[in-house]
């Protein structure tokens, strides 16, 4: 099986190989888009907020509805999927590489992953404890496990742990089966409210990060994304983003589920935060977990494969190099969001206190400074700064 670092003989190789770079580059850039937009609600505050909260001072006007509704509809769940595809594909591109040039792989990539930890460590308790790289560093060294199995085992592994919060919801629902870290901290929303009110930011943030673990292994969130990175590993087995007219039409077939299946699914499941369907508790929690996965996977397949059949017509076009822009420093760009986001809602007084579009049309505004801060950057350098220090701990 070729790599990405082969051509493939119906393509000019140099052409093929820049294409199917700033394809991936592009939905990164893309999927870092997405996470502001998704992030931005913690950021601003409205989800630490109480429902009284929101409905006299951020969800107040037709405009914060419609935002907050296309944001569960378009955003939620479905861009760290996709990120955590890329974490998947990337890995596969690093493992090809590496044996290309016939060097030692498992030693190097576990060096990387603790260096990861690190930066993730860092990253939640002293930014912002909604930090994803510390699972990702974590959860990623199974891949070692597998990286030499077939496509087909990857890929039922990979809808295997995709389903299993399913199980895990219905455990709990009928069973009270669930992990209860003796160390967790039992606050309300109000009270974390309080705190990040009255300044006691680092108090409020230590609180979240033991939450936020304790409720990732309740929900299975670990298992949703060691999901997508097996996915993401099995769609580089199958050189997924190589332009040849199967991957097109498979690209195609991908894009029609999405708008045909999860996306409707995505309605229904969006619709339960609205309306009462009527239905028993225990029937709503295993149907809502059905649909999540089935409209997060799919819509996140969705924009992975439109991402693919577009970009390589696309290359040159304006939005284009802004996203590849964005893309080509993805660890730095996605931790440059909370270190921006932490500041303006923090240090400036506003977590709480602003309505959702207009906390929305700051998230336009970062994301203009990170484009523009990255093309600066990458005029000298070839990596951004976070990248470029992990990759020279990691060859140490």
């Amino acid at each position: 099986m070729k790599t990405y670092l082969e051509s493939s003989p119906m393509d000019n190789p140099k052409k093929t190989k820049k294409q199917r770079i700033e394809s991936i580059d592009i939905l990164r850039g893309f999927a870092l888009i997405g996470i502001l937009f998704a992030n931005i609600l913690w950021f601003s505050g409205y989800l630490d907020s109480t429902a009284e909260l929101r409905d006299q001072q951020l969800n107040t006007s037709l405009a914060d509805g419609v935002v907050l509704y296309l944001t569960r509809l378009l955003v939620h769940g479905k861009f760290y999927f996709i990120y955590s595809f890329l974490f998947g594909l990337g890995f596969y591109i690093l493992y090809s590489r590496t044996k290309i040039q016939g060097r030692a792989f498992n030693l190097y990539f576990l060096k990387r992953q603790v260096i990861l930890l690190i930066i993730g460590c860092v990253h939640a308790f002293f930014i912002w404890w909604g930090d994803i790289l510390r699972y990702y560093a974590l959860v990623g060294m199974v891949m070692l496990l597998i990286k030499d199995w077939s496509p087909a085992r990857l890929l039922q592994l990979s809808v295997t742990l995709l389903f299993m919060p399913l199980i895990l919801d219905l455990l709990h629902l009928f069973y009270g089966l669930s992990v209860e870290l003796s160390f967790a901290p039992d606050f309300s929303k109000g009270q974390i409210l309080t705190q990040y009110l009255n300044g006691q930011w680092f108090d409020a943030n230590l609180i979240r990060v033991i939450m936020g673990l304790e409720g990732n292994l309740n929900t299975g969130r670990l298992l949703r994304i060691l999901g997508m990175f097996v996915l993401g590993y099995y769609f580089g087995q199958m050189n997924f983003f190589s332009v040849t007219e199967a991957n097109r039409t498979l690209q195609k077939r991908i894009m029609t589920f999405s708008l045909v299946v999860a996306f409707p699914a995505g309605l229904i499941k969006v619709g339960a935060s609205y309306f009462d369907y009527g239905i028993s508790e225990s029937l709503k929690t295993a149907v809502m977990e059905f649909l999540y996965v089935v409209s997060v996977t799919g819509m996140a397949l969705g924009y992975i494969a439109m991402v693919a059949y577009f970009a390589p017509g696309l290359q040159n076009s304006r939005p284009a190099i802004w996203l590849k822009t964005l893309g080509k420093v993805p660890l730095s760009n996605y931790l440059l969001q909370s270190v921006i986001g932490v500041l303006i809602f923090q240090v400036f007084d506003l977590f709480a206190k602003v309505p959702l579009t207009q906390a929305y049309a700051l998230s336009a505004g970062i994301i203009v400074v990170q484009i523009y801060i990255s093309s600066l950057w990458l005029k000298y350098r070839s990596q951004g700064p976070v990248e470029a220090l992990w990759r020279k701990l990691a060859s140490r």
